[in-house]
């Protein structure tokens, strides 16, 4: 499960919201795919990563956005 959409960081500090677990209920990774993952570079992907309120589906997950459990997740700002 790859997170490939994503939302600008613009000054909208109201939209930031907690992140998803990085590993799934089934214990997969939210960044590489694997079960019980315990890479370094995932666990500090999702330590950096910052999450905001599908802008899509407005977070209740309706059709097929794309979101992880109603939130996407921003790329830094430029500069």
């Amino acid at each position: 499960m790859a997170v490939l959409d994503c939302a600008l960081d613009l000054e909208a500090p109201e939209w930031v919201v907690d992140k998803p677990l990085r590993w799934n209920f089934a214990r997969v990774c939210l960044w590489c795919g694997v079960r019980e993952c315990e890479s370094p570079r995932c666990i500090a992907l999702h330590a950096r990563s910052r999450w905001a309120v599908c802008d899509r589906c407005d977070g209740d997950e309706a059709g097929d956005c794309g979101c992880v459990h109603g939130v996407i997740e921003m790329a830094p700002r430029d500069g």
